[in-house]
């Protein structure tokens, strides 16, 4: 069995240790870190080599994570990103994919785009 190696960051330390114990858990995979969410993220990104990194945070910091994933994924394009959080009941994941671009492609990939209006749930 593949061992997936997942790095934590989080805002709300009760919740991220909650989250933690879970996946520990789970057979295959494995906690290579679990820190807050401060300056040393992309250092210790660089230092634990993790397979995806999941965010635990609450809406304080919007901008932070937006910018922290946008960093993650110019390094790191190939990293799943994950945002758990308390207020929604729902998770956001972030990646990077590289397409051929070729406009056969982009209308391909346009298509089967799940549909969602901009603005609408």
């Amino acid at each position: 069995m593949i061992t997936r190696r997942v790095l934590l960051f989080s805002t709300q330390r009760l919740f991220g240790e909650s989250v933690e114990q879970t996946l520990s858990q789970v057979e295959g995979l494995e906690i290579s870190g679990h820190w807050p969410l401060d300056d040393l993220v992309m250092e210790r990104l660089a230092a634990g080599l993790p397979d995806c990194v999941i965010f635990i945070d609450d809406s304080s910091v919007e901008d932070l994570l937006f910018n922290l994933t946008a960093q993650i994924l110019d390094h790191y394009p190939d990293l799943p990103v994950f945002r758990v959080t308390l207020e929604r009941s729902h998770m956001q994941i972030f990646n990077s994919q590289l397409v051929p671009a070729r406009s056969a492609e982009l209308i391909d990939l346009i298509q089967h785009l799940p549909l969602k209006r901009a603005g609408a749930e």
